[in-house]
């Protein structure tokens, strides 16, 4: 019995926190001044939780706000499904590495010992490789690299550069199975992940 009292006791001393800071941010919003913002928006002063938050998208790019003149955020607004896809657009593009051309090795290992490879120009070019081996670029930092045998069940490798070039080149790649095209390869090119 003493156990159930104890926890009783801890129990409403949790709700009793929890309403008292509750309420009490509630008459502090209702009596406190606004606070200056120390940003362009004047609808999120200092002292508003998610004022770091608008900093930080403000700062890469993500929102600009709904209204210039004056300059607000309009926190307590409703967004529009169209506004939340520009949101996400923009921190994917500050998320994710962007595609862009770079050259690159392709390399094919087949069961039997089947050995494929190609160098691959930025612009998509075939520089050399294996016989019967084509390249082409699809769009920014998109190719596809053809083989003259099926490479679906093949173990496949992607490094960024090409040999003797002079120069770094930096950068990252990825491949995939060529959907419809069992000889090809897919393979995007972008900046280095910062």
């Amino acid at each position: 019995m003493r156990g159930w009292r104890r926890l009783g006791g801890r129990i409403g001393l949790v709700c009793i926190v929890f309403a008292s800071g509750y309420l009490g941010a509630h008459l502090r919003m209702a009596s406190a001044p606004i606070v200056e913002a120390s940003h362009q928006f004047s609808d999120v002063p200092d002292s508003v939780f998610y004022h770091d938050f608008v900093d930080f998208m403000v700062d890469n790019g993500i929102t600009s706000g709904c209204s210039d003149s004056p300059p607000l955020y309009c926190g307590d607004q409703p967004v529009t499904r169209g506004q939340v896809a520009v949101f996400l657009e923009r921190t994917a593009n500050l998320v994710l590495p962007r595609l862009i051309d770079r050259p690159f090795h392709a390399f094919v290992i087949c069961p039997g010992g089947a050995l494929r490879w190609a160098v691959v120009s930025s612009a998509g070019g075939f520089v050399r490789g294996s016989a019967g081996t084509g390249a082409s670029r699809l769009g920014n930092g998109t190719y596809v690299v053809t083989f003259d045998i099926n490479v679906s069940a093949c173990s496949w490798q992607v490094t960024v550069g090409q040999t003797g070039s002079v120069g770094t080149t930096t950068g990252m790649a990825n491949v995939a199975g060529r959907s419809g095209n069992a000889n090809g390869l897919f393979i995007t090119t972008s900046d280095v992940q910062s």
